[in-house]
């Protein structure tokens, strides 16, 4: 198996349980709180080490949470060899959860913001021609990091979550895989339906390896002319905030192991659909041994 290195946000989670979101300038009372562990890069890796992946994280926190990181990931065995601790704050996200079991969630990046050329350069140290990396859109420098992999002879994934406009400024020719939900895709194109967004990605990117989640639909994969639809399952979904990060990290963990494309989808899917029937985002994951199909 290829190895994985996710280089993304680490936060300290904060999640409300409410009747409805908040709308603009109402006040509502919470039924539940708890804190943990979260940021897409944390949650993404988590989903890589339980797919059996051979994964490393790399990221920056505040020194004040680094043992309580260690601890966590240990469990999953989990390499943070190259997670750096910093003066700064670690991120947080504010995330509210409906009785529907969807989301909204603010994020503050913190330390997530701070990757500096220094860190740069020791998280690309040991890159090995064909070695995965996996980005998202919660740090700083990913323009950078993405054209410094590609010297070295790596592969890139991104997940662009949470998408802002400077994404279409980054070095996107030299991705190998795209991960985009349906609203990711219309920002990325401005296309009005799914299949037109694929069709706008794999004209400008001939040889990207675009798969695009369709929530309780199902995801599609396109590669120049090719394309697969995978269903999704009927679950009772209590919380979908760890859906995305699971089934990212099921989907590259199973290509990493060398899976077909439309295995590597039914993995993913399934992972995730066992995701949203739980609490929580970290917690959520299953491990690959969970999934029945695999049993």
């Amino acid at each position: 198996m290829q190895r994985i290195t996710v280089i993304g946000s680490v936060n300290r989670d904060h999640l409300y349980s409410v009747p409805h979101i908040v709308r603009p300038g109402e006040t509502i009372a919470s039924e539940s709180y708890r804190t943990g562990w979260g940021g897409k890069g944390l949650n993404q890796a988590i989903a890589l080490a339980k797919a059996g992946a051979q994964v490393s994280l790399a990221a920056k926190i505040g020194h004040e949470d680094y043992p309580s990181l260690s601890a966590l990931c240990s469990a999953y065995s989990l390499d943070i060899s190259q997670v750096h601790a910093c003066a700064l704050p670690t991120g947080h996200a504010i995330i509210q959860l409906d009785t529907a079991g969807q989301n909204c969630i603010i994020v503050h990046a913190g330390a997530n913001g701070s990757f500096t050329e220094q860190d740069i350069q020791s998280f690309l140290a040991g890159c090995r021609a064909g070695d995965i990396f996996l980005l998202q859109n919660e740090i700083n420098s990913s323009a950078q990091i993405i054209s410094e992999i590609k010297k070295k002879g790596g592969r890139v994934a991104l997940n662009p979550s949470p998408f802002t406009p400077d994404i279409l400024r980054w070095p996107l020719e030299c991705l190998d895989y795209l991960i985009l939900n349906e609203t990711e895709a219309a920002s990325m194109t401005s296309a009005d339906s799914s299949e037109k967004a694929l069709d706008h990605l794999c004209s400008a990117y001939p040889a990207l390896n675009v798969f695009l989640t369709l929530g309780s639909e199902g995801s599609c994969f396109a590669c120049g002319n090719t394309r697969h639809f995978h269903p999704t399952h009927k679950v009772n979904a209590v919380d979908t905030t760890g859906a995305g990060d699971t089934y990212t990290g099921f989907l590259l963990a199973e290509l990493a192991r060398g899976s077909a494309v439309e295995d590597a989808m039914s993995i993913a899917t399934e992972a995730a659909c066992l995701c949203v029937t739980r609490p929580g985002a970290v917690d959520s994951i299953p491990s690959r041994a969970e999934l029945p199909s695999l049993n």
